[in-house]
């Protein structure tokens, strides 16, 4: 006989955070294409609604798959949508995968996400749909083949189907003003200059690998060919291009502008046979599908490597022979093909210019140096490297489009401005802490800027670094600046620390610019300012420093009962306030000071503390150190923490936990500071919870929790709190994490000891509580008749599910208001029979 509440239950609709999901019971029917797990069932260009997977359900295979067949009518596409416009008993995101199929065979997988509809997440739908294109002349059978993705954990889901056939997009480009027979012996002729709107189709365009071919006739002896090949998208379509003078050993090399250190990489080819001959082009795509859209441009000129003369220095070709040449200016020199190698030493406390002038426009020089021996590798050069002591070096010039030609070189090396100089400023010597130069506030900075000394070695011994002394008064903060007279203001760094731990962590470190240093305390604060360059200075940079006076807008302890009301955190592990379980409002930041916090924690509890965005309290925006000392004492002499940790902003809900296993209960000091790196004051909130005070009560517990008897004798096992034992021998249990506070919205229920990848459904009754429980199905029902679903669910392959929804949203909750939560779900050969069973039942009274 059915139970009447049964019937009740199954015929409720079922709400999750707002949206309407259709009732367990209907999903689970066949759709009007089944049964397509083995024949494909035939579909045409449309919309296929209310089709469904479902696994687990009587006589339903648990691997479910939906198979269709189109027919695809000749070079034309299908383009598919799927979406999840009903997700039943399945987890909120879902997943396809699927395979096109024709004669059998698999040509083509894909893999769809999606989510349940709404329409500001990508309309429940994936940006880019599955397409199938039939490139021949002839209609074809493509077999469709969808199955449920990893994340699919059994039970029943529906989904939309939409088919879309039309044109392949590739098939409406016509061929370029230049296309010719694809073979090299009856190719076009390109002449000299740009071509644009140039095609080559891939083999989705055709069956079979296009290719456009191009000849250059009558390239006279010692005539230079040059190409010039532009993609579309250089980032995308890489091309295969071959030039040469063979028409049938044109070997194409792999050609991609946007992998190309030059701007203006081209294809290079001299004729040096000595007579004409006409050479060919061979360009096809090596990524693009369907089709490439290109630019073209020829250069014919004569070879002027040929009619060079050597110059003095040759033969210096890289890197086989190298020629020493002295610093000045060298005139009529000549680079071949193969480029130039020289050599010179550059004197102690010198940097070198190198500048080079090409006389041919069509060239495009570079020039890179190495110390010696060795041969510099094809890159733009920089710097010269110095060091101590006279250094040896090679220079490489070469042009990177293949032209000879003519060209002048200028050598120059000059002394380091610093080093003539005993000091670098008329505050020298100020290397280190205890040279540092003190500066007043009031008293004027030097006319003339600092100059700070700095040479480009390995070793740091040689860097010279300068120092200042600063003294802030009480509730003062100074921003400290440094103005650039060099090109590169990123050359020189700012670093501070305490005058009196001149050797300890830095309070601050920029690059850009500037510093504040903020003094809080009730007496004068020293800081130490280092001013040293970054990493690619080269020779002395001169500077200025910059000191401006602000008040802090921090508070001075004295203010913060009068600007911060709620603020009660101790200063020091001996006049730390009590803090209770619940949420702590506004605590109250201060650079370089500790709030500190007494929580009691009972034995055998857990402490955690956390900081969760709230409502109406602070966001963490910076870096938050937090850390638990064992009472007053071990806290105050700095003794080891029963646990520490830092909260980021980007950490989803940041959090630290210490469980008190002791027998008695145990006095914590909670310590909240700022990372040492952040000078502004700060308010942020958190919420402490203490496990003694649950946020749920376990009702509803069988023998031999209670005098609750099961249906059939089959109380659970003994151990905590489950329903009525299922197929499995345990008891099915449903608990939850997280807190009963309303504000928070975190309160999330967890079952676990379900059969494998049952379905099943959380029930809520509000402000129902039975004085007894009566035998349902095989388990114990502790909500009233009023019952409503609230989630439909699959349970995972371990038994287990936790909601992703929190519950205090979702369902309305208010403070004072009571609510009941069960889970009633499947349990195929279960001891009673009857196919189905419930957990125990929790309390949740909201705050």
């Amino acid at each position: 006989m059915c139970h009447p509440i049964a019937l009740a239950l199954l015929t409720l609709t079922a709400t999750v955070a707002g949206s309407n999901v259709s009732t367990a019971q209907s999903c689970w029917n066949a759709d009007a294409l089944e049964p397509n797990d083995v024949t494909p069932a035939p579909i045409q260009e449309g919309s296929l609604i209310g089709l469904r997977f479902h696994s687990g359900a009587p006589g339903i295979p648990a691997d479910h798959v939906d198979r269709f067949v189109v027919t695809l009518p000749p070079r034309a596409r299908v383009t598919l949508a799927l979406d999840s416009s009903l997700v039943v008993h399945s987890p909120r995101r879902t997943e396809f995968t699927g395979r096109f199929l024709v004669g059998g065979e698999v040509r083509q997988e894909f893999f769809q996400g999606l989510l349940p509809p709404d329409p500001s997440v990508h309309g429940g739908q994936h940006a880019l749909p599955p397409i199938f294109e039939n490139p021949t002349n002839a209609s074809i059978d493509v077999e469709i083949e969808l199955r449920p993705g990893d994340a699919f954990a059994g039970g029943c889901m529906e989904y939309d189907l939409h088919v879309s056939l039309d044109r392949r997009p590739c098939d409406v480009l016509i061929d370029d003003a230049l296309e010719g027979p694809d073979d090299a012996l009856s190719a076009r002729d390109l002449n000299a200059g740009s071509h644009s709107g140039l095609v080559v189709f891939g083999p989705g365009r055709r069956a079979g690998e296009d290719a456009d071919y191009f000849r250059l006739p009558t390239v006279a002896p010692g005539e230079v060919v040059r190409l010039q090949v532009s993609p579309e998208d250089p980032f995308n379509d890489a091309l295969l291009i071959g030039l040469g003078d063979d028409p049938n050993g044109l070997a194409p090399s792999w050609y991609q502008p946007a992998t190309i250190h030059s701007e203006n990489p081209w294809i290079v080819a001299r004729n040096d046979s000595g007579s004409s001959r006409d050479y060919y082009v061979y360009i096809a795509s090596a990524t693009a599908w369907d089709f490439v859209e290109y630019d073209v441009e020829l250069q014919r000129f004569p070879d002027a490597c040929g009619a060079l003369q050597p110059d003095a220095f040759e033969p210096n070709r890289p890197c086989d022979l190298v020629a020493p040449i002295a610093f000045g200016v060298h005139g009529g020199l000549t680079l071949d093909a193969e480029g130039d190698l020289y050599e010179f030493t550059v004197p102690p406390d010198h940097l070198v210019d190198v500048e080079v002038n090409a006389h041919s426009p069509a060239s495009e020089v570079r020039w890179s140096v190495v110390a010696a021996p060795g041969c510099p590798s094809p890159w733009d050069g920089s710097a010269v490297p110095l060091s101590a002591g006279m250094q040896t070096v090679r220079l490489r010039i070469w042009d990177v489009r293949g032209v000879c030609g003519a060209y002048d070189l200028s050598l120059t090396a000059t002394p380091l401005p610093c080093t003539a100089a005993a000091g670098d400023g008329p505050l020298e010597p100020n290397d280190d802490c205890a040279t540092a130069a003190p500066v007043a506030l009031e008293a004027p900075w030097p006319a003339t800027p600092d100059v700070l000394e700095f040479r480009q070695v390995s070793s740091v011994s040689n860097i010279d670094v300068d120092c200042f002394r600063i003294a802030i008064p009480p509730g003062d903060r100074w921003y400290v600046a440094r103005a650039m007279t060099d090109e590169w203001p990123q050359r020189i760094e700012l670093t501070a620390v305490l005058a009196n731990d001149c050797g300890g962590v830095p309070i601050g470190t920029s690059e850009d610019g500037s510093l504040v240093l903020p003094n809080r305390g009730d007496a004068d604060v020293e800081y130490v300012l280092r001013v040293a360059t970054t990493t690619g200075a080269v020779g002395c940079v001169p500077y200025s420093i910059i000191v401006a006076e602000d008040h802090d807008r921090c508070p001075l302890l004295a203010d913060l009962a009068g600007q911060y009301p709620g603020f009660v955190a101790g200063t020091s592990c001996s006049n730390a306030p009590v803090l209770s379980a619940g949420v702590m409002r506004d605590h109250v930041f201060l650079p370089g000071r500790a709030g500190v916090y007494e929580v009691v924690v009972p034995a055998g509890s857990t402490l955690d503390l956390s900081h969760r965005p709230l409502v109406t309290g602070g966001m963490l925006d910076v870096p938050v150190s937090v850390k638990f000392h064992d009472g007053a004492a071990d806290c105050s002499v700095g003794g080891a923490s029963l646990g520490s940790a830092v909260f980021h902003p980007d950490d989803a809900t940041p959090s630290l936990a210490y469980t008190n296993s002791g027998a008695t209960d145990r006095s914590v000091r909670v310590e909240l500071a700022l990372a040492p790196t952040v000078f502004d004051c700060r308010t942020a909130s958190f919420v402490v919870e203490l496990d003694a005070a649950l946020a749920f009560v376990t009702d509803c517990l069988p023998s031999p929790h209670s005098i609750l008897d099961c249906p059939c004798d089959n109380d659970p096992l003994s151990g905590g709190g489950s329903g009525c034992a299922n197929a499995t021998g345990r008891g099915g249990r449903l608990s939850a994490v997280g807190s009963a506070i309303v504000a928070l919205d975190d309160l999330l229920p967890s079952v676990s000891d379900l059969p494998p990848r049952v379905p099943a459904v959380l029930l809520r009754e509000v402000g129902f509580q039975s004085s007894f429980s009566n035998a349902f199905f095989d388990g114990l029902l502790c909500v009233g008749p009023e019952a409503e679903t609230l989630t439909p669910f699959a349970a995972g392959g371990n038994g287990g599910w936790q909601s992703s929804t929190p519950l205090a949203n979702a369902i309305g909750a208010a403070p004072g208001r009571t609510d009941h939560f069960q889970v009633w779900y499947r349990d195929r050969g279960g001891p009673c029979g009857t196919g189905s069973n419930t957990t125990n039942s929790i309390r949740v009274l909201w705050e």
